[in-house]
């Protein structure tokens, strides 16, 4: 069973041909299931939207009632969950919160067997206090359900991340990392990250040699500054961690200043990962 989180940069809104672009790239990547950050486009293309980027990469978006699991969005950046053959979501369980705009989740059985909580999530660029409170709901809503897969653009390093670079200052970087002006030093926040530790959540990345995610576009502001990070993450629920058999970062693309992460699981171990109320 493979999961691929992924920030794709804005699809909906950079036209057809990068959203074709974006969805050859998922085929070759043969995701099970996808978690989707930064689609974006208006409330009343989302579905369609979704639809679209799901066709294109032979996957499905849609729950029984027609609706497509789409996050409501935060300035029109939204969420999605993809999946392909042997995932089945769970009628009415798909959510989508307009105080976590950027917040989309479904249970959904695999191979017929337990139930798993697949979410894909978008943390605020900006303010490092506002990532932490918002952050710390999504953790709330994955430890409520079943085992929870949660892929996310978390906007920040992770709690065992080298630091990046402590000579490299530059304005936007304010968001990111708390700045002592006299030494002109800035340390990268990790509170998220943390959170999301101290609660038994893995990050599957912990476990793999450091690969950052974002920083190779020539135009991503962080690589213009020498800067590359590891902001985007798959967790998964303490039940599953055994589950995990695989984890690397995609080779950069031009079509996104981020790079996939692809964590492979035992889809065996994943369903019958659920007994009741353990997460």
């Amino acid at each position: 069973m493979r999961i691929v989180s992924w920030n794709v940069e804005g699809v909906g809104q950079r036209g057809p041909a990068h959203m074709e672009r974006i969805g050859e790239v998922l085929r070759l990547l043969s995701p099970t299931v996808a978690l989707i950050q930064e689609i974006k486009c208006a409330d009343a293309d989302a579905t369609r939207t979704v639809a679209d980027l799901a066709r294109l990469c032979g996957m499905t978006a849609y729950m029984a009632d027609g609706r497509a699991v789409v996050s409501h969005g935060w300035r029109r950046l939204r969420t999605a969950v993809l999946w392909g053959a042997g995932v089945a979501p769970v009628p009415a369980s798909f959510r989508a919160y307009p105080d976590v705009p950027s917040l989309a989740h479904v249970d959904a059985v695999v191979n017929g067997g337990g139930r798993v909580r697949l979410a894909s999530y978008h943390a605020p660029a900006w303010g490092i206090t506002r990532r932490l409170a918002m952050g710390e709901q999504v953790l709330g809503d994955m430890m409520g359900g079943p085992p929870a897969i949660v892929g996310m653009d978390r906007n920040a390093i992770g709690a065992h991340d080298p630091e990046p670079p402590r000579d490299v200052w530059y304005p936007r970087r304010l968001f990111t990392a708390t700045y002592d002006p006299a030494r002109r030093r800035a340390s990268e926040d990790r509170s998220m990250a943390r959170l999301w530790t101290d609660a038994e959540m893995v990050d599957v990345g912990d476990r793999s040699p450091w690969v950052p995610t974002t920083g190779h576009a020539r135009y991503d502001p962080h690589a213009a500054h020498g800067v590359k990070r590891r902001i985007d993450a798959v967790y998964v629920s303490p039940t599953l961690s055994e589950a995990v058999r695989g984890y690397a970062v995609a080779d950069p693309t031009q079509y996104s200043d981020h790079c996939a992460v692809v964590v492979d699981l035992d889809a065996e171990a994943v369903s019958g990962a659920y007994q009741g109320g353990a997460r």
